[in-house]
């Protein structure tokens, strides 16, 4: 079977036509291999030039399909659709691309022999990978969060994979409930020694526009759900790593990320960054935080601080929490101490009066 027979792409977009029209450009280049595979373009609702750009390319290339949402889902609800879409499409593979990313095509032949060779799951991006660690699978799993850089057999996505999906939508790693599913149960994923695409983040374009890259653009901010607009990149990875059966895994999988120079850089800066994020009433993020974290790293909730590595803000977060805490306590135990006087003033009489009745009755 050739390419295009096996394999379906969706392109996901919104208000970023002058990346679109580079990413296109790419995909629908002399040299590119996909240029005659069903391509799917998923606007989530534009309100720019995307349709139009669309439209010049559709003449020139039928193969391209265009799907505007009727509504802007927010990005990472419609990473999922496009997932969808592409298990749907009847291909045996899928791939999900965003629109800002650069493709190198010279190494395009080893997909192909990776399809051949039956895997889940063929890595296509290395940034966060080391030479000497692309069989192993914690970074393989850390590395799977990019979204274009896995390309995917249709037939992972199962009920319980896209069911997870659509439940960690505010997690922004929907995309790896997939790898966690493929790991979970054994699966093959096989990474390529030279990448395919890379991170459009990673790359400088002195002709690149100014963009907007929050995960909930085009949401209303006064309106959006207080877990969305608190979320941090740690936390959502935290919540998508416990799908991970094996806790050795999910572990390693925290020590690689963490110190990652895209996201803390080391755990001294990941400390000190917990323990300046305060309030009683986010404490539950650190508690999943803490699900996955190996014993030596995990963040101290209570009121002993932090953890013995963290030293910022810790004294500080400790009074306010055992203020709060201590005011808590004291006031439901005078609240149990009323009820409780309450109680025997309105029962103890009458209890009192049946004893003595019932004794002369045995009398």
């Amino acid at each position: 079977m050739t390419i295009e027979q096996k394999l379906q792409i969706v392109l996901i977009t919104y208000n970023r036509s002058y990346f679109l029209n580079r990413t296109l450009k790419q995909l629908f280049s002399e040299e590119s291999p996909v240029k005659k595979c069903d391509i799917t373009v998923l606007d989530n609702n534009s309100t720019d030039s995307t349709a139009e750009i669309v439209s010049g390319y559709q003449k020139k290339f039928p193969n391209l399909i265009y799907r505007k949402n009727p509504f802007n889902i927010g990005g990472n609800a419609n990473i999922v659709r496009a997932f969808e879409t592409g298990a749907l499409s009847g291909k045996e593979y899928m791939w999900v691309l965003c629109d800002d990313d650069y493709y190198d095509w010279s190494n395009f032949g080893a997909v192909s022999e990776a399809m051949d060779g039956n895997v889940d799951c063929i890595g296509i991006a290395r940034y966060a990978i080391p030479d000497n660690e692309l069989n192993n699978p914690a970074y393989q799993f850390f590395q799977l969060t990019f979204v274009p850089g896995g390309i995917y057999k249709t037939s992972v996505i199962s009920d319980t994979v896209l069911t997870n999906m659509y439940d960690t939508i505010y997690t922004m790693f929907s995309q790896s409930c997939i790898s966690a599913h493929i790991l979970n149960n054994s699966g093959k994923i096989s990474f390529l020694e030279k990448p395919i695409v890379e991170n459009g983040l990673h790359v400088q374009d002195p002709e690149e526009s100014e963009c907007d890259y929050s995960f909930f653009r085009g949401s209303e901010p006064s309106e959006t759900s207080f877990r969305r607009k608190e979320q941090l990149w740690i936390f959502g990875f935290a919540n998508i790593v416990r799908l991970l059966n094996d806790t050795k895994l999910q572990h390693k999988c925290m020590e690689i990320s963490v110190p990652y120079k895209d996201i803390y850089s080391s755990w001294e800066n990941f400390f000190n960054c917990m323990g300046q994020f305060k309030g009683i009433d986010k404490i539950h993020y650190l508690y999943e935080l803490n699900d996955v974290l190996p014993d030596e790293k995990k963040v101290d909730v209570g009121v002993g601080g932090y953890n013995k590595h963290c030293s910022v803000c810790c004294n500080e977060y400790d009074s306010e929490y055992a203020r709060i805490f201590n005011k808590k306590a004291k006031k439901l135990a005078l609240f149990q101490i009323f009820v409780l006087i309450i109680y025997k003033c309105t029962h103890w009489p009458i209890f009192k009066k049946y004893k003595n009745k019932r004794n002369k009755c045995r009398r």
